[in-house]
């Protein structure tokens, strides 16, 4: 089940709440769903079931709603129930958080390589409650694959760089 809250601000106090439509494209490496939810409060909160495991959420994919941000702020640990590390957002802009699933605790190492193997970045992280967050504002725009590892366990993902 995925649990979507929608919260709107005004440009200006002036200007009232306005009821709308909300495109979110959910997708992961193989699929991707459009959601449609009809947002007519802010704080309003919608569930519903995807046929896939999402590892990103995309509001308004078109750009259909004139805005000047939008964010996915949070995806609680509770959405990952099947144990399957997640890096969220992704395609990433200067901050990425990694959810490891079951796996991994504790101190660990980060590893980033690029498009042709070459390690990019190597840091210390602490995972804490399953979930780890690192910066991604200095990495160029391209794909990565991210290594992490503690102990025996490891997790690789691909990453998008925006």
């Amino acid at each position: 089940t995925v649990n979507v809250q929608l919260d709107q601000s005004t440009s200006h106090p002036s200007v009232d709440f306005f009821a709308l439509p909300v495109p979110v494209l959910f997708k992961n490496g193989q699929q991707d769903s459009l959601v449609v939810l009809d947002h007519t409060f802010s704080g309003q909160t919608f569930s519903f079931t995807l046929p896939f495991q999402a590892d990103s959420a995309l509001l308004d994919p078109d750009w259909w709603i004139i805005r000047a941000n939008d964010l996915v702020l949070r995806v609680p640990d509770a959405a990952f129930g099947s144990g399957q590390a997640l890096l969220v957002p992704n395609p990433v802009r200067d901050q990425a958080e990694l959810f490891t699933g079951t796996r991994l605790q504790g101190p660990a190492t980060l590893r980033l390589l690029d498009a042709s193997g070459r390690l990019v970045r190597q840091q210390q992280v602490v995972i804490t409650g399953r979930r780890t967050t690192f910066s991604t504002a200095d990495l160029a725009p391209g794909s990565y694959l991210l290594e992490l590892a503690a102990g025996t366990e490891q997790v690789r993902l691909w990453m998008v760089k925006d």
